[in-house]
């Protein structure tokens, strides 16, 4: 953005070091004079404490490295400001063309290290300072969505999870999911009822309490319900087993619970949701029938919840639940101001991160929770920001209407992008197409129970890609139980078997069985093989 050196609504940045001043503020010299500051990591780490903005981001990557290196000292980082959001475009500004509404900072060591961190980059983006709501401007021919701006999250946010504010954003993304999210009610325009849990958690009454399917609720086929994705802890975790039965009928104390189990509760409640479905608690563990029954039936139980909580912050540090205190500045967005000779002006910063953060997680790492991802009509992960998805929608507390996403050849699983089933089976949504787009592609076809006609077979060849697509996902994942590999995936397989027409063989596909057997071992992956090779599906042949 280029201003004249006098135009008025660019103030100099107050919260900001010196250092990061001199990054930032350099009038006499254009962008094509590369100037590196140096810092020390005692330095910005006590600066960050003290409220310097581009410190306190730079303290938190640093956070991040190995614990080798953070008890090293003295570690120098050196910073330099760049065009553009990538290298390609730093080159096309050095010669000349054009000027940007994106910037980048560049962060590395100095000191030798012989495995050093990758660099770190905080990218700035042109505030809209116009705008009643804060927004930053984007270049709508590197958004997937084609977007010119975007919502960003400028004030400070809760120190907690569990504040009013956080649920007053989960509100505004369910309520705008039910209200204006086609893609994520299709589900729903089935000739038959939902089929609901064989068992729930009711809490309504006095006392929480186990409902099974001769209850009231079976007669409602409306009845709204939650769903966890945790991991699970120690074997004496509480479970449902015959003999607590009939006592978790009569009620169930979660105050003995684990606190996720307990924050599970809390959440439903302040949603108005009068009943939870936790698998440990609704399928008898030491029961192999039940067991058999509900797991082949998990597929459907997360489909037609309402929502489903994924416990991100637990997964990572177990004994804690879905709530975590946090730093608010972590979760805000930054504006800063910036001047060279050849422009100034006011823009918002933020870390850039690693496009598979959410994926990369612990729990996204779970081979169940891999399906009930999938599955889920929309999510709400509770880790240090809220994060929420949806088929058409996947966004932050930063970034609530979605964060900046560039274009990608395979979108699926890119933080920034929906990873449900529904963007899966689109027709539109191929490797090269968007979300946007295959709305409209999608609108003459029947997801759910499409015919032979309507499956020719360049729709068979797209959808068998994006079943090994996911079965290459799912095999990274862990399962604490090798005899649920196949299970896993079976809610995922009948959906998809609907739209195929097709045979499901234990993973694979019987028009494609050869296509699917061409499989290779990634370099350096030492390979672990099931002690009990012949797998077993409800959906395969016996």
């Amino acid at each position: 953005m280029s201003l004249s050196a006098g135009e008025a609504g660019v103030e100099p940045t107050t919260d900001v070091c010196s250092n990061c001043r001199d990054v930032l503020f350099r009038p006499t010299h254009s962008i094509k004079t590369r100037t590196e500051i140096t810092y020390s990591r005692r330095s910005y780490a006590a600066i960050a404490n003290a409220g310097c903005r581009i410190c306190h981001m730079l303290h938190d990557w640093s956070s991040t490295w190995p614990e080798s290196l953070k008890g090293r000292s003295p570690i120098s980082v050196r910073a330099s400001l760049h065009y553009g959001d990538c290298d390609f475009e730093d080159d096309i500004r050095l010669v000349g063309i054009g000027p940007t509404d994106v910037f980048r900072i560049r962060f590395s060591t100095t000191t030798e290290i012989d495995e050093p961190p990758a660099p770190f980059e905080i990218i700035l983006r042109e505030s809209l300072q116009e705008q009643a709501v804060p927004k930053m401007r984007l270049k709508t021919n590197a958004d997937m969505y084609g977007r010119a701006d975007v919502r960003v999250n400028a004030t400070l946010s809760a120190t907690t999870t569990r504040h009013d504010s956080c649920f007053t954003i989960i509100q505004a993304w369910l309520h705008g999911c039910e209200s204006m999210h086609e893609l994520c009610h299709r589900h729903k325009d089935r000739k038959h009822p939902l089929q609901l849990p064989a068992r729930l958690i009711s809490i309504t009454e006095e006392h929480t309490r186990l409902i099974t399917a001769d209850s009231s609720f079976s007669s409602q086929p409306d009845t709204r319900y939650i769903t966890l994705s945790h991991r699970w802890g120690s074997q004496d975790m509480p479970r449902l087993l015959k003999q607590n039965l009939e006592r978790f009928r009569k009620v169930i104390d979660f105050t003995k619970m684990p606190q996720t189990f307990a924050d599970t509760v809390d959440v439903a409640r302040r949603l108005d949701v009068q009943f939870i479905w936790i698998d440990a608690l609704c399928i008898v563990q030491d029961d192999p029938e039940d067991c058999a029954k509900e797991i082949g039936a998990m597929g459907d139980i997360y489909r037609n919840a309402y929502c489903n909580l994924g416990a991100h912050v637990a997964a990572d540090y177990l004994g804690t639940g879905l709530y975590t205190s946090r730093d608010p500045r972590s979760i805000q967005v930054q504006q800063i101001f910036l001047e060279r000779s050849d422009f100034r002006g006011a823009f918002y910063a933020y870390p850039h991160v690693e496009p598979t953060t959410m994926a990369s997680s612990a729990l996204m790492q779970r081979g169940w929770v891999f399906q009930e991802r999938l599955l889920s009509p929309r999510s709400v992960y509770f880790g240090k920001k809220l994060q929420w998805e949806c088929s058409e929608l996947q966004a932050c507390e930063m970034f609530p209407d979605g964060p900046p996403m560039s274009p990608h050849v395979c979108p699926w699983g890119i933080d920034g992008h929906p990873f449900r089933l529904a963007n899966l089976l689109v027709d539109g949504l191929k490797h090269h197409g968007s979300l946007r787009e295959s709305h409209l592609e999608a609108a003459a076809y029947d997801l759910v129970t499409p015919t032979q006609t309507q499956l020719s077979m360049r729709r068979q060849q797209e959808l068998n890609r994006k079943w090994l697509f996911l079965v290459q996902w799912f095999s990274t994942c862990q399962l604490s139980y090798e005899q649920d590999t196949l299970p896993a995936l079976e809610g995922l397989a009948r959906c998809f078997q609907q739209s195929l027409c097709d045979r499901y063989v234990a993973g694979l596909w019987e028009k494609h069985l050869v296509q699917g057997l061409f499989w290779i071992r990634p370099p350096g992956v030492i390979p672990k093989f099931p002690a009990n090779f012949r797998g077993k599906s409800h959906l395969s042949p016996r």
